[in-house]
């Protein structure tokens, strides 16, 4: 079977299995060539939030196809390789979040929407890139840590130079921990 046979094969199944089809902009030309929906993650859960088919496929990273089923609860949502993972998101989980929240008490989280759907039960609030400065902006706290992106975090922070912006990513007890912003 060639690619043209396979993306047929596929293009067939999506009618006949209810299934839309989200490609993340960084996959590969035959996979985004059948897909319904491309962009980055965010736009991707909104458009499948928005169609009516009751199957979603994730073409793309675990968190991404978390945040599909958060906006779209009632929907199905498969991801081809489940054990697609993003550095970024897997850097922080729920229980650094609970640490850090310790040792920096009376801070707002702010997390990246490039987090796991476990670690965004524990944030304050979550932002998207566009909509991260403004948002910190408008939080009623000078004390913000912002996760797990720190040149986001630091880019807020230096957007608002009145708040406490601190930016931070890794783990407490790993050496890697920084802060930065």
């Amino acid at each position: 079977m060639n690619i043209i046979d396979i993306q047929n094969e596929i293009i067939r199944l999506k009618k006949e299995k209810d299934i839309c089809i989200l490609a993340h902009s960084y996959q590969a030309k035959e996979i985004l060539e059948v897909a319904d929906y491309t962009g980055d993650s965010y736009k991707l859960s909104v458009d499948a939030s928005k169609v009516s088919n009751k199957n979603i496929v994730m073409s793309g990273v675990r968190f991404m196809a978390e945040t599909c089923k958060l906006l779209s609860p009632e929907k199905r949502v498969y991801l081809p390789n489940p054990d697609a993972g993003c550095s970024m998101a897997d850097q922080m989980d729920r229980e650094l979040v609970e640490q850090m929240k310790e040792h920096l008490p009376g801070y707002t989280v702010v997390a990246y929407i490039n987090t796991t759907a476990d670690l965004k039960t524990v944030c304050d609030v979550c932002v998207t890139s566009s909509s991260a400065v403004e948002i910190c902006r408008k939080i009623n706290n000078d004390k913000i840590l912002f996760i797990p992106d720190c040149n986001l975090g630091a880019y807020c922070g230096g957007a608002n130079p009145r708040k406490g912006v601190q930016a931070c990513f890794g783990r407490l007890s790993d050496p890697r921990l920084r802060q930065c912003g």
